[in-house]
């Protein structure tokens, strides 16, 4: 039914404020109540509406991120549907922005003590790790997870308040970097960030564009990132930032 209402051009977004059980389903959006079933009865399948939204342009709202990032596996399937959408080679649109972008760093804002579960999966598809560089975040992200984001990054960029969270959560003993995180990162690191920042994060982490440049196979998972160490992965690589 949802497959033909979309085809004929049925905007549900647009009769959405009149449905009179949005309010019971606690969802803003039909997307919305789509993962919210998702979550909560995950052997219902709701996956084929959640991809047939997504398609139509159903907006992620701060509702739907806090839904899947409240659940690896939604998380996953949304943003593999996501990826989908947006491409995976040259030419490739940024994973989440504008008001969808400001919606997710909002509720990961929100869920910073939680990063370690959904952190990775963000930024392995594409997010601009930049993005998360904010105090609320860098406050409250467990340990692990800001030791993960901070080796994505360009750390000698970061502005005084940032870093003033940083070297207060050291002096509070909630957080210490490893031996190998310094302020001013190494030209090995720098030079993967330029690749990032020239080919940008969606075309780097979802296309086969560093298998096609002229660079020794055995650097392929630095390019890629793969190297550093993810939260509560003991498989992961440890950065050799």
């Amino acid at each position: 039914m949802l497959e033909v209402l979309l085809k004929e051009g049925f905007s549900l977004e647009a009769g959405w404020e009149n449905w009179e059980y949005k309010d019971y389903f606690g969802a803003d959006s039909p997307l919305g109540q789509v993962l919210f079933h998702m979550v909560d009865t995950p052997a219902l399948h709701h996956s084929r509406s959640m991809s047939l939204l997504m398609r139509a342009g159903a907006r992620l709202t701060e509702e739907c991120w806090r839904l899947s990032l409240s659940d690896p596996c939604v998380l996953d399937q949304l943003l593999a549907q996501r990826c989908e959408d947006k491409g995976k080679g040259p030419g490739s649109r940024p994973l989440v922005s504008g008001e969808e972008l400001e919606a997710l760093v909002s509720m990961a804002e929100e869920d910073a003590t939680e990063a370690g579960s959904w952190l990775p999966a963000l930024l392995e598809s594409g997010l601009d790790p930049n993005a998360l560089l904010v105090p609320a975040f860098l406050k409250k992200a467990p340990s692990e997870a800001l030791t993960y984001l901070l080796e994505m990054v360009d750390r000698s960029t970061l502005g005084r308040p940032l870093r003033d969270v940083l070297e207060q959560r050291q002096k509070m003993k909630t957080w210490t970097p490893p031996a190998h995180l310094e302020w001013v990162p190494s030209l090995f690191h720098l030079c993967r960030l330029r690749l990032r920042a020239h080919l940008g994060p969606d075309v780097l982490m979802r296309s086969s564009a560093v298998t096609q440049l002229p660079v020794p196979l055995l650097l392929h998972d630095h390019l890629l990132f793969a190297d550093i160490k993810a939260p509560g992965d003991p498989h992961s690589g440890s950065s050799s930032d």
